[in-house]
């Protein structure tokens, strides 16, 4: 696991729609060995808006060839760690660059 690594971030508008750094209100940060998604790999969606839940998902191979599965909502860096153990190790740069966007996650 250790392997994995930030490898893409987008901003998306209240909407839903990509837009620039500077106006969006949801980021997504894909975590893997490279842009695209294989097993193991997660999703992580961070929020401007007070109180929205951090939200994580994993990939997995079904027999469609593959998807994020399940979206977890978490309030608590330590719920995801509890969840998702892998995840411990990316916490720290998820909560540093949640501060450097203006995101406050716990």
């Amino acid at each position: 696991m250790s392997q994995l690594k930030i490898v893409k971030m987008n901003y998306y508008d209240k909407f839903g729609k990509k837009c620039s750094e500077e106006d969006f209100v949801y980021l997504t940060i894909n975590i893997g060995q490279e842009e695209n998604p294989a097993p193991g790999d997660f999703f992580v969606q961070l929020s401007k808006i007070e109180g929205a839940p951090v939200i994580v998902s994993q990939y997995a191979d079904n027999e469609f060839g593959g998807n994020f599965g399940r979206p977890w909502d978490f309030y608590k860096t330590e719920e995801i760690t509890e969840k998702f153990k892998e995840m411990e190790v990316y916490i720290p740069e998820i909560k540093e660059i949640a501060k450097s966007k203006g995101i406050e996650i716990c």
